[in-house]
């Protein structure tokens, strides 16, 4: 017998954010994921410090992406959306208001 995977899926309002929060992001993720990724429309990128030298000046749609356990964050110009495995214990947030 195996055990079904559950997920989670969250829609929010946009959200603008700055390179700061995007760090602080991606030092959460990396306490509970093995690794993650940061992909704009045209460029991907391993980590925050890649993304600061991006050749775009403003990025519109930015998604990242946590490996092991599976969680992506999307943010776009009109909405952010969240997806997680819900088996992770290490990988809970509360519900969203």
């Amino acid at each position: 017998m195996k055990e079904i995977e559950q997920s989670k899926f969250i829609k929010l309002q946009q959200t603008s954010l700055y390179l700061n929060d995007i760090i602080d992001i991606e030092k959460i993720l990396l306490r509970s994921c093995k690794s993650i990724q940061l992909r704009t429309l045209s460029h991907e990128f391993e980590n925050t410090s890649e993304l600061k030298d991006s050749p775009d000046d403003l990025v519109h749609d930015l998604r990242i992406t946590g490996q092991d356990p599976y969680i992506e964050i999307t943010f776009s110009h009109y909405k952010t959306e969240i997806y997680i495995n819900t088996n992770n214990p290490d990988a809970q947030f509360p519900e969203a208001s």
